[in-house]
């Protein structure tokens, strides 16, 4: 990566899988972009990516930012530079939205924005952290991992369907642990992580999904 004179950052012109080795090489230079931060002499590790519906473009995170470039190479730039932490960029169905969390209300919340007219809203108002995945086929919901009402188990998040057409109360998909969620393309089938890989997971009872 390059330095031009808008301090953006130039991506070599390679394919979209030396793209990700770049994301998670360890490079060193300044970046003066973000006042909030003093020193930038070390960059931190670009990481999960997500990949636009049509394949141009792709937004990663990095330095608590979010950053979009394209997957042909050249400039990368930041979506919005704020003194809060955005991360998890999730593409929306058509490209023209990125659902992400932020912790700029105090607290790990989901939000949406528009790379079009470049305006940022709110998803997710529960004290409690959520976690975007990805979306519905139709863009009106996203599914998501969530901390909800914590009974002192081990495993407590719990994955949900969030509108982002009209605020109301999110969807429990059904009462056990999961993570890392990924919606089939036409809506029918979930796939997740039960119970990881802790050593609790010995003797694990299925619970059946509804």
């Amino acid at each position: 990566m390059a330095k031009n004179s808008t301090d953006t950052y130039q991506l070599v012109n390679m394919p979209l899988r030396r793209i990700f080795i770049i994301l998670a090489m360890l490079l060193s230079f300044n970046l003066k972009a973000k006042e909030t931060v003093d020193d930038y002499s070390r960059i931190y590790l670009g990481s999960r990516p997500t990949v636009s519906p049509d394949g141009k473009q792709f937004v990663f995170e990095w330095c608590d930012s979010l950053w979009i470039a394209s997957t042909q190479g050249g400039v990368a730039q930041p979506l919005e530079l704020t003194p809060h932490k955005d991360q998890w960029p999730v593409f929306s169905p058509d490209g023209k939205r990125v659902a992400f969390q932020s912790n700029r209300s105090g607290d790990w919340k989901i939000y949406e924005r528009d790379l079009e007219s470049k305006q940022c809203r709110q998803l997710t108002f529960h004290s409690e952290t959520s976690t975007p995945y990805c979306w519905s086929k139709d863009g009106s919901s996203i599914i998501a991992s969530v901390y909800r009402d914590d009974p002192g188990l081990y495993h407590y998040n719990r994955l949900v369907s969030i509108s982002t057409t009209e605020r109301k109360a999110e969807k429990v998909l059904f009462d056990t642990f999961g993570s890392e969620p990924s919606l089939s393309p036409d809506d029918t089938q979930l796939l997740f992580t039960r119970e990881g890989e802790n050593v609790y997971r010995k003797g694990v009872k299925n619970t059946k999904a509804s």
